[in-house]
């Protein structure tokens, strides 16, 4: 049965069909033109106040989103006008890469039937489909997220001549500005690209990819440094840990409200960002694309995991929520996994 439907469509055809659904259901969420919500107008107020250098500095109304984000959306209107359909123009525009992206990364090592499954999922996935029409930043933390992973890919097969070392460096250096997630994709993809390289000594490519690493650790050092020596930014964090409390690692865990913690943290990643109502069967299929990926491409297995225990370790210093919106950038890696 599935050959014939094969023949009646072919894979091209479908993924293509797939992803105009995707495209169409997100502008239409886009073109709703919804009046903004509480967190967006107050992240719009502070595009509209402020000024470029402005910008640096902590946000009004304890609000928290990439540098770069804030830049872009600040040209954006002072180009194009004040208005809601303006704010959330990148939102959209990420939402509608992502897919592209998404298709290029699951081709690399999904079958064909398990790529049309993925596919389905991250168009149709209500979350993704919903932050692509807010002006919020988890629809570009979903876009650089994949396109890290498109970067990985090139990563680990190309040879590693110098100008290649400055392009990957550079890339990593600039786009940690723009996503807040982007640190902890990088890590997962640094680590699992270059343990391999110490565990085989390959020295030669390990010292290679180490420059790369070091480009990517220095610009987050000059990320860290100007966002967390302003005493404001100190309040700015207490405010925030206090509206997200209780969606932080118990670390090191000491009781056993603290193992709850933990298991009804994995299965609410299925609920949100993942969307799935059937949390249960979500989670098997979750759990049998893990091994499947793990036996058949270990590497890409830790490169697609990684960030999700980077970003739990991170919430456990209060560094970072673990909950649902602030989950979305794993949402592909996910999506994966089940279609796997």
């Amino acid at each position: 049965m599935r050959k014939q439907l094969i023949q009646i469509v072919d894979f091209k055809s479908l993924s293509w069909i797939i992803i105009c659904l995707g495209i169409v259901l997100r502008s239409f969420q886009y073109m709703l033109d919804a009046s903004l919500w509480l967190d967006e107008c107050f992240l719009a107020l502070n595009i509209t106040n402020r000024s470029f250098p402005e910008l640096l500095k902590p946000l009004d109304y304890t609000q928290v989103a990439p540098v770069g984000f804030l830049i872009i959306t600040k040209l954006m209107v002072q180009t194009f006008g004040n208005n809601e359909y303006i704010f959330r123009m990148f939102p959209f525009v990420c939402g509608i890469i992502s897919i592209f992206l998404f298709f290029r990364v699951a081709k690399y090592f999904l079958t064909k039937e398990a790529v049309l499954i993925a596919l389905g999922l991250f168009a149709l996935s209500c979350y993704l489909i919903q932050y692509s029409g807010e002006f919020k930043q988890y629809s570009s933390d979903v876009a650089i997220a994949l396109f890290l992973y498109v970067v990985a890919i090139y990563l680990q097969s190309q040879r590693l001549k110098p100008t290649n070392i400055a392009l990957f460096g550079a890339i990593g250096a600039i786009i940690i500005w723009f996503s807040h997630t982007s640190a902890f994709v990088l890590a997962g993809i640094g680590i699992s690209l270059g343990l391999p390289c110490l565990v085989k000594k390959e020295w030669a490519r390990f010292g290679q990819l180490s420059i790369i690493y070091l480009i990517w650790l220095l610009s987050f050092a000059a990320f860290y440094l100007v966002f967390s020596s302003d005493t404001t930014s100190i309040v700015v964090k207490e405010e925030m840990q206090h509206a997200w409390r209780g969606c932080f690692m118990p670390f090191p865990p000491s009781s056993l409200s603290d193992i709850k913690w933990f298991i009804r943290t994995f299965f609410d990643i299925f609920r949100n960002p993942g969307g799935f109502s059937f949390v249960g069967i979500a989670t098997l299929t979750f759990l049998i694309g893990c091994i499947s990926i793990f036996l058949k491409n270990k590497q890409w297995f830790f490169i697609l995991l990684s960030p999700l225990f980077i970003t739990l370790l991170a919430s456990g210093f209060h560094m970072y929520p673990f909950k649902n919106r602030l989950l979305l950038f794993f949402a592909p890696s996910l999506f994966l996994f089940i279609a796997e």
